[in-house]
């Protein structure tokens, strides 16, 4: 049996001055009162992911540039970060802005014994949330999706990957769940692991109860056989399903610049989905840090960005 271990969302306090602990609504059994899904309006949501590269200098102010960026397009609902160290997330959790606008998953999570994590954040505005579970879809959060459980899902791995995976209960059908999932896939030599880790990661979207769902963030796709693993596995990958594989800038990883020689420029990052419709999905390419000294201009990552508008 795959092994998951519970996690959960924290909001800012200004009050106790920290991040604390946010309840997680369970998922009721399915019941008389289960709501047909074609009398449920359609939600919309966009999502940011970005790999923010965990190896290059400066990775702090590299951090929160990208975040900055990506805050002048406005606040996304739902906001996927990958290779994410201890130094960054201590940035990211004093940021004011991060404060005022987000839930977000690992505020108190142990980081000793790992390089990188991946984290997610909600947007206050878009998801109903409580600090006690009784309080939870108050007249206030009245048609909002509600957040529901949280957990990492262990995957088969040389390097301890795992999917961050967080159910969203929709108001008028408490008995299913939109599930996201952030995936930082095995990486370069790595097919077999990444083979299987899809596959276990497409099985728990295919769930008993669960709607429609995504993965996404860093896929590695640095082969052919890469290419294949989300139709294999009966998902869609959203860029494919808008702007086909003709478009001259698809590549999100090593834009501008060759990383490494053993490796073209590639679409590395993807969303996989499955119930839902992708509506708008655009790339955002990194920038540099302002530096003092021409040797010092260090871009953002060494991915792009991913946005995407998707429909449930």
């Amino acid at each position: 049996m795959p092994v998951r271990i519970p996690q959960y969302f924290s909001c800012f306090s200004p009050a106790a001055r920290r991040w604390v602990p946010v309840a997680s609504r369970p998922i009721q059994s399915p019941g008389v009162q289960s709501s047909a899904q074609g009398n449920t309006p359609r939600s919309h949501f966009n999502i940011v992911s970005w790999n923010i590269d965990y190896s290059s200098s400066y990775p702090t102010r590299r951090c929160l540039d990208l975040i900055n960026h990506v805050f002048k397009y406005g606040v996304p609902d739902i906001l996927c970060l990958q290779e994410v160290r201890s130094e960054v997330r201590a940035s990211l959790l004093g940021n004011r802005e991060i404060r005022q606008a987000f839930l977000t998953t690992d505020a108190a999570t142990d980081l000793e014994y790992k390089r990188f994590i991946t984290m997610t954040l909600l947007s206050k505005e878009r998801f109903a949330y409580s600090l006690d579970s009784k309080e939870m879809g108050g007249s206030n959060d009245e048609g909002k999706f509600i957040v529901g459980p949280v957990f990492r899902e262990h995957l088969p791995s040389a390097a301890g990957r795992d999917g961050l995976c967080v159910d969203l209960i929709p108001p008028c059908a408490p008995d299913t769940f939109l599930r996201i999932i952030n995936a930082h896939l095995e990486s370069c030599d790595g097919f077999s692991y990444r083979a299987a880790q899809l596959k276990q990661l497409s099985s728990v979207l295919h769930e008993p109860g669960c709607s429609g769902g995504l993965i996404v963030g860093d896929f590695n796709s640095v082969t052919d056989d890469d290419r294949l693993l989300i139709e294999e596995n009966k998902l869609k990958d959203a860029w494919l399903t808008l702007h086909g594989d003709t478009k001259p800038d698809a590549p999100t990883w090593s834009v501008g610049r060759r990383r490494d020689p053993r490796y073209e420029p590639s679409r590395l990052d993807k969303v996989a989905m499955v119930g839902l419709e992708a509506e708008m999905m655009e790339l955002m390419h990194p920038l540099c840090i302002n530096a003092t000294k021409p040797s010092d201009q260090i871009e953002w990552s060494d991915h792009s960005g991913l946005r995407c508008k998707f429909c449930v």
